[in-house]
Parts: structure tokens; C-alpha cells; sequence
């Protein structure tokens, strides 16, 4: 990028040329007022570089951010749809709880920078499978309904997870792991405890001892609640790794 101005006898010569174009000769004769042609001159090619810059790095900028959100919207999809199928699947009594979806919400908070996608992830997941199995439950199929009392609240919880993610660094194995054991022991204590005040579950009374009861009546789930995370986070995280490393060496190359 040049610009070059050549004076003899009030002949005003501008060369101006850009990286990608050959350089353009604009060429004037200026008698009446000397100084205002190259003026012009200046403003119309300081304008036209700035919207060929300006032009050129927007269209770098959308052609590799489409590149990057289609691949990602597409895994994104796909683990949720993945996500709610594998919960509303069968499974042994021993591992009751043992879903992806905590998991993925502390994924989401670590990951993905629009916090507002973060927070989506995981309650769409919920809300995908959760309608399956109001659909089963509908046809007969499934002895579990879909839809229920209270179901508000168990999706702020999930939500709250979310936050959990905001503090891990997806590339600390440490507080990834710390993370996938905090969040469900956070999610088996609230849950259990919103289940205690709402009358739900096998009614606990309202009293200390009944709480503790309460928590004793989720420790099946808490089991596989708790395995499920930290299997999905291995998962997710070291799949998330995987692919943006590969993606840094190509683009090296």
C-alpha cells in the first residue's frame, strides 16, 4: 500500500495502489486552486482504502466464523439430540441418573463464550428428552411422565449448574474434574432438598430427620448422577480438545 505525490509546475501526479489491486494514476491539471486537488485526492483514496480494508478483513473474518459455527452448530445439535435419547433410554437399577446433562451444562459455562447459549445448551437437551418421555408416557410405552409438578425448578437447577462451568478452565484437568464432582453433589442436595419442601418423593415429614431421609431416598440416583458426569465430562471435554487441536495443527499447516 502506496501513495505517492509528485509537484512540477502545478501538475499534480497520484499514485495510489493497494496489495491486491495494480497501482491506479490519477492525473489532473490544477490552475485555479492548487492545494484542493490533491486534498481530494487524499480524502477519496484514505475513503477507498479504508473500504477496501474494511471490506476485505469482514469478508475473512465471516468466511472463517461460518466455517467454525457450522461445525460446531452441527456438534452442538447433534450432542443434544444424543443427549436426550440416551436419557430417556432404559437402564439397570444400579445406574439410575447416569446422564450427560450436568455434564454438559458445566461444559456449556467453560466453553462457549455467549453465556447465553451456555445456559441453552443444557435446559434444550432437558427439554427435548423430557418430551420424549411425555410422549412414551402418552402411547403407554413409558411408565414415566415427561411433564411434571415442579419441573420449573429442576431446570433452574440445571441452570445454576451452568454457572459452575464459568469457572473452570477448560484446559485444567484438575478443576474439570472438581467441577464434574461439584456439580452434581450440588444438584443431589438442592434437588433432594426442593423434593423435601415441595411434599414430593415418599413425603418426608417436615422435620431434620426427614430431610436426611429424603437424601437417603436420591442416593441411587446421586450414584449414577455423579458417574454419568464425570464419564460425560471426560467425554466432552477431551472430544473438545481433541478437535481444537487438530484445528490449530491444520491451520499451522
Amino acid at each position: 500500500m502506496f501513495i505517492k505525490c509528485n509537484k512540477r509546475n502545478n501538475h499534480h501526479t497520484w499514485l495510489w495502489g493497494y496489495n491486491r489491486r495494480p497501482p491506479v494514476i490519477v492525473s489532473a491539471q490544477s490552475n485555479k486552486h492548487p492545494k484542493a486537488f490533491p486534498q481530494f485526492v487524499e480524502k477519496w483514496a484514505y475513503k477507498k482504502l479504508n473500504r477496501n480494508f474494511i471490506w476485505l478483513f469482514l469478508q475473512a473474518q465471516t468466511s472463517s466464523m461460518m466455517k467454525l459455527n457450522k461445525s460446531t452448530l452441527y456438534s452442538f445439535l447433534l450432542l443434544i439430540i444424543v443427549a436426550a435419547v440416551y436419557r430417556v433410554l432404559p437402564r439397570p437399577e444400579g445406574l439410575w441418573g447416569f446422564a450427560p446433562q450436568i455434564a454438559m451444562a458445566i461444559f456449556g459455562g467453560s466453553v462457549i463464550k455467549d453465556k447465553k447459549m451456555a445456559f441453552l445448551l443444557p435446559l434444550l437437551s432437558m427439554f427435548i428428552s423430557d418430551t420424549f418421555f411425555q410422549l412414551l408416557y402418552s402411547t403407554g410405552i413409558g411408565q414415566t411422565p415427561g411433564f411434571y409438578s415442579g419441573q420449573l425448578t429442576n431446570y433452574i437447577l440445571f441452570g445454576l449448574l451452568t454457572v459452575v462451568g464459568f469457572f473452570i478452565n477448560q484446559k485444567n484437568v484438575l478443576q474439570i474434574g472438581l467441577g464434574a464432582v461439584a456439580a452434581p453433589v450440588i444438584y443431589f442436595l438442592l434437588s433432594n432438598l426442593q423434593v423435601w419442601i415441595g411434599g414430593g418423593g415418599w413425603h418426608r415429614p417436615k422435620t431434620f430427620v426427614g430431610l436426611m431421609m429424603s437424601y437417603t431416598d436420591g442416593l441411587p440416583f446421586f450414584k449414577g448422577s455423579l458417574m454419568g458426569t464425570l464419564f460425560f465430562a471426560l467425554v466432552l471435554f477431551g472430544g473438545y480438545y481433541l478437535i481444537t487441536k487438530k484445528d490449530t495443527i491444520t491451520a499451522k499447516a
